[in-house]
């Protein structure tokens, strides 16, 4: 049986599971790699990282993104992941824009095989502690991160 990214982001720690926040010295991180970021594609009131951002109230599948784009996405419910991937890449072909998601590193997961072949992928080497709204203590996730580069240099046709 396939485990996917459900079963993963159901050991994630309740309640506002999609409402968690990167933690900002590892989004400054990312910036210094990837960015600057001009634009956080998923993001709400309390936790956008860029001064520019679209939160679901804007739905980011009908808005067109930045430049370069941080996102870290909602993990539940299944399938969401890959839309996000999907839209970051239409994003790249139709602009030329270039987008830094933050996601679960679930190898076993169709969307991780697809993404494998074609995008960069860095393997976050620790568990990520992301801030959540009303929490007493942040305990680090349950799983493991990756950062996932769609840009429009990196395509690796074929691998």
């Amino acid at each position: 049986m396939e485990r996917t990214a459900t079963a993963v982001i159901d050991q994630l720690p309740k309640p506002d599971t999609n409402d968690r926040s990167t933690p900002d010295w590892f989004f400054k991180q990312c910036e210094v790699r990837y960015g600057p970021f001009d634009m956080d594609v998923a993001a709400s009131e309390g936790n956008a990282k860029c001064k520019n951002y679209i939160t679901a109230s804007i739905d980011a599948f009908k808005t067109t993104w930045g430049n370069t784009n941080w996102c870290n996405c909602p993990y539940g419910p299944s399938g969401t992941i890959p839309k996000w991937i999907e839209r970051a890449r239409q994003q790249r072909y139709e602009w030329d824009s270039r987008t830094l998601l933050l996601l679960p590193a679930d190898t076993s997961t169709r969307w991780y095989h697809d993404v494998s072949r074609t995008e960069l992928i860095e393997l976050v080497p620790f568990r990520l502690k992301f801030d959540s709204p009303g929490a007493v203590q942040n305990d680090s996730a349950k799983f493991g991160s990756l950062l996932l580069w769609i840009a429009p240099q990196i395509r690796l046709e074929g691998k």
